[in-house]
């Protein structure tokens, strides 16, 4: 899931577990982030470049691709 306002500030959150990436997907954006919702560790390194995030929320154990691999990337 990807918001698509651009002025707002992107936040990257790298989350496999539907409910609590929703929550926090929530409250990002009512705290004012365009929020970009990767489901796995499998694209996040793209999307970085791609998107160029303020901040970058990943949890170590994700499907594919772990969190410490990511950041090793």
């Amino acid at each position: 899931m990807e918001n698509s306002d651009t002025n707002k500030p992107k936040i990257i959150y790298a989350e496999d577990q539907e409910s609590i990436a929703r929550l926090v997907n929530f409250k990002l954006s009512k705290d004012g982030f365009d929020v970009i919702l990767l489901n796995s560790g499998e694209n996040v390194v793209e999307k970085v470049v791609e998107q160029k995030p303020v901040f970058i929320l990943l949890k170590i154990i994700l499907p594919f691709k772990d969190g410490m691999t990511v950041f090793d990337s």
